[in-house]
């Protein structure tokens, strides 16, 4: 019995060969020093199925998220927007795996998909831009850490109505019970306070 091909490393194959830098599961491609397009393919091993997520990622936002929250460094990097890539693409979830028998699916198409979502995301490599891309792909808020990036985008921007208005929205959305989550919110909004 012949083993279907790998879809997730095909894909990686693909991603390595265009300048991405792959990690455990996601793969970086910086646009400049600040800013950087990432796509996450799963862990690469012997699943074969994708549904790749796209994501934006800057550089400033990221670091400052990790020092207010506290957050220990290393691992794969995380976007600042992302999701599906489906999501961003029509507002579809997608995902893709190739059965014995089944239609085929090929790398071209995967890529196809994963270069579409890049694009439209890269419209939005700018502070100022990226309360449009929250807005106008909604699928990108699902991220439970959203909350914590708003607050810091306004804080980037010296916009101090912003960031009262962000903080009062993420303790809406991480204290609506006095938990270790509202917790961790209070010691954010004091580490960021404390630089105000």
């Amino acid at each position: 019995m012949t083993s279907m091909p790998n879809l997730r490393w095909e894909v990686t194959n693909a991603l390595v060969a265009e300048g991405f830098r792959r990690g455990r599961r996601v793969h970086r491609k910086p646009i400049d020093e600040e800013w950087s397009l990432l796509v996450d393919t799963g862990v690469i091993g012997k699943e074969s199925d994708i549904a790749p997520a796209a994501g934006l990622r800057s550089e400033q936002v990221e670091r400052l998220l990790r020092e207010l929250c506290a957050l220990p460094s290393g691992g794969d990097p995380s976007g600042t927007v992302g999701a599906n890539v489906g999501y961003i693409v029509d507002g579809e979830y997608r995902s893709w795996l190739r059965l014995p028998g089944g239609s085929l699916v090929t790398v071209e198409e995967v890529v196809g998909t994963i270069h579409a979502a890049l694009d439209r995301l890269a419209r939005y490599a700018n502070l100022n831009r990226l309360d449009a891309a929250w807005a106008e792909l909604p699928d990108t808020r699902l991220d439970p850490s959203t909350p914590y990036r708003r607050v810091i985008v306004r804080f980037l921007l010296d916009d101090r109505p912003g960031v009262d208005r962000e903080l009062a929205a993420a303790q809406d959305a991480y204290c609506f019970r006095d938990d270790e989550i509202c917790a961790d919110f209070q010691a954010f909004r004091s580490r960021l306070l404390a630089r105000l």
